[in-house]
């Protein structure tokens, strides 16, 4: 099963850091949860395709020139998977330009992601699910 649910989250993270939609949202529910409760001061769940649609673009619409890259993806017990990615971006504000590490969990039933979660680091990500 760990090793089914670490294809889906590659898959899904490499369709969203190419722009590819249909590839990202192949093996995610429509009642996804995209829970940013411990990455953001402001917190917040986005629910289903157009939710998670909604909290990834405000999270990118602070940036210029935002990139991210699949750097890492961990199988941790049989239903999540941390993935590790590498941001880079200009603040619109700033002008700061930021290249930083972080990760979210992805939670996996039935082959499908059923709940998003990101943290600031992947160590924040490995401890939240005991790994």
């Amino acid at each position: 099963m760990g090793e089914s649910n670490v294809a889906i989250a590659r898959n899904k993270a490499e369709g969203f850091a190419t722009g590819d939609a249909e590839k990202a949202l192949r093996d995610v529910s429509p009642d996804v949860v995209y829970d940013q409760s411990q990455n953001s001061p402001e917190g917040g769940e986005f629910h289903g395709h157009e939710g998670l649609a909604q909290g990834l673009a405000e999270w990118v619409e602070s940036w210029e020139d935002y990139s991210v890259e699949v750097v890492e993806v961990i199988a941790a017990g049989d239903d999540k998977v941390v993935v590790v990615i590498l941001q880079r971006g200009r603040g619109k504000q700033s002008g700061a330009e930021i290249e930083w590490l972080s990760a979210y969990v992805d939670e996996i039933r039935d082959e499908q992601v059923v709940r998003i979660t990101p943290y600031p680091s992947k160590e924040a990500a490995l401890a939240a699910v005991g790994v």
